[in-house]
């Protein structure tokens, strides 16, 4: 909430979450932590970004943006809270986040909109070594989700170069399901079911489209 200096109410701004990611192929546990943060900070929107071209791969070159924006599509459409931007799939050059906030802002003024980006335990404890920290914090509050297998408990030591913008990043606790990507992938390679880790819409669109049969290089 902004502070108006003449005494009268203080304006109210419309809180957004994005949420990025390859998405390869998105699956619960990401409309979990996306609704969880919008409940948690009361945000009044989440927005989905599906890589175009990541800075690095954690795992392997993921699939057509193309696919990835359409199965994301697919995935959110139920819930009213949930909408999604192309704005990195459309680049050619890599994409960092602090450049994909600044040109998010372009449409979406500070003045009237907060932002929250929703990364991992994982991702955050790397956060220095993003490009730009500082000035993504200037512009963004981060909702940290914790992983049990990148505990964050020393997280604030980790970034104490970051100290000036503690008060924006904001940690929270969702509900854990063992599932992921890469599970999904590899069960797809072995011709094992994939029901009930992502939504059927999904699902059903990997089979149509006879996506991930064989590893990308």
């Amino acid at each position: 909430m902004e502070k108006d200096l003449s005494g009268s109410k203080a304006i109210q701004k419309t809180k957004l979450g994005f949420l990025g990611g390859t998405f390869n192929p998105i699956h619960y546990g990401h409309l979990i932590l996306a609704e969880s943060a919008r409940t948690l900070l009361d945000l009044t929107k989440i927005i989905f970004i599906p890589s175009g071209r990541p800075c690095y791969y954690k795992e392997e070159k993921p699939i057509d943006a193309k696919h990835r924006y359409n199965m994301t599509q697919l995935a959110i459409d139920s819930n009213p809270y949930f909408s999604i931007l192309s704005i990195e799939i459309e680049k050619e050059s890599p994409s960092y986040t602090i450049d994909t906030i600044k040109d998010i802002s372009q449409n979406y003024n500070l003045n009237e909109f907060e932002y929250y980006y929703i990364i991992g335990s994982d991702q955050a404890i790397d956060l220095l070594k993003w490009k730009s920290p500082e000035e993504l914090l200037s512009y963004t509050n981060l909702i940290v989700a914790n992983r049990p297998e990148y505990p964050a408990n020393d997280l604030f030591s980790i970034l104490r170069p970051l100290e000036n913008y503690f008060h924006k990043i904001h940690q929270i606790d969702i509900l854990q399901i063992g599932v992921s990507s890469k599970i999904i992938r590899k069960r797809i390679r072995e011709d094992d079911s994939i029901k009930y880790l992502l939504p059927v819409e999904v699902e059903s669109y990997i089979y149509k489209n006879n996506l991930y049969k064989e590893e990308e290089g």
